[in-house]
């Protein structure tokens, strides 16, 4: 097996995938502060899976530069024939991949079965030939290295996998913080025939819908953190009677989910909120800093068929 044969078969996979995403064309971009405090929850991996079912479209793209090694991942919802379930599969690129494959390339893909947790939902995603670089050229690895270097790529790309999850779950959140691009917004247009009327895939840069996701979180974030670094040794030191005045601190966020809707019904979903990070003692941040958390309505979950 060959690189070049690595670089066709990467360029399969991504077919479908672009296919779907074309349809909406939807991009999240994340404020990076915000997605790394995310991506270090670690409870969501008990959520039983059905949680992920509420992805608001079958394929969506996130920029993920400065959060995982990836620029950015494509999530598709799928149908696996061989066992008749729905996955969820992240395909993710970078510009800087050593074989020069610029199409997505699988990372890990869930399983959206009932009864499972999401973590129990990860499908080890381990491929066939693994590559490595020696000076500075890509050599095939085979033999035991291979197994050595199947094991290393297959948990990394768990951890990245598990570090996508985070950014997804956000996106499936009920009260998730999402809003349209202003920039992006004063060019977008719905692509329609001249001749019909109808909605029509024009593959223009004026059809693709960028969200800004956690902004506001993420700048109340870093407000905290420059308060929290600057009042520390002031802070510690200010006494209220017998006790002292902690100095502005974050406890962590986490997620709250149940279900609605009545049993064995199609109405029946499981609802995921993400709970904010509580910030102790925020009156000891100036009243011109304050930010004010605006959650956007959820969009409805599109569906495949149009």
């Amino acid at each position: 097996m060959t690189v070049d044969f690595i670089r066709q078969m990467s360029t399969i996979q991504a077919v479908p995938v672009l296919a779907t995403w074309r349809q909406w064309k939807q991009v999240y971009r994340f404020d990076l502060d915000f997605a790394k405090l995310l991506t270090e929850t670690k409870e969501s991996m008990t959520m039983p899976v059905e949680v992920l079912k509420s992805l608001p479209y079958p394929c969506i793209y996130i920029e993920t530069a400065g959060i995982i090694d990836l620029d950015g991942v494509f999530v598709i919802r799928d149908h696996d024939t061989k066992t008749r379930t729905d996955i969820l599969a992240f395909y993710g690129h970078t510009l800087k991949n050593p074989m020069g494959v610029e199409a997505p390339i699988e990372v890990n893909r869930l399983l959206l079965a009932d009864g499972i947790t999401v973590k129990q939902s990860i499908i080890p995603r381990i491929w066939p030939t693994q590559t490595t670089m020696t000076n500075g050229k890509v050599r095939i690895v085979e033999g035991l290295e291979k197994a050595s270097a199947d094991d290393r790529i297959a948990k990394k790309n768990e951890e990245t996998a598990k570090k996508i999850l985070q950014l997804v779950l956000y996106i499936c959140a009920e009260n998730a913080e999402i809003k349209a691009d202003p920039v992006q917004e004063r060019i977008r247009k719905e692509p329609k025939s001249e001749a019909s009327g109808k909605p029509e895939i024009k593959d223009r840069m004026a059809e693709v819908k960028k969200m800004d996701v956690g902004a506001e979180t993420g700048e109340r974030i870093r407000i905290m953190g420059r308060k929290q670094k600057a009042g520390t040794s002031e802070s510690s030191g200010t006494h209220h009677g017998s006790k002292s005045q902690k100095s502005p601190h974050m406890r962590s966020g986490h997620w709250h989910h149940y279900w609605r809707g009545k049993r064995n019904t199609e109405d029946r979903r499981l609802v995921v909120n993400w709970i904010a990070p509580v910030f102790i003692n925020a009156s000891l941040v100036d009243e011109d800093e304050t930010v004010t958390i605006n959650i956007a309505k959820k969009q409805k979950i599109r569906s495949t068929e149009q």
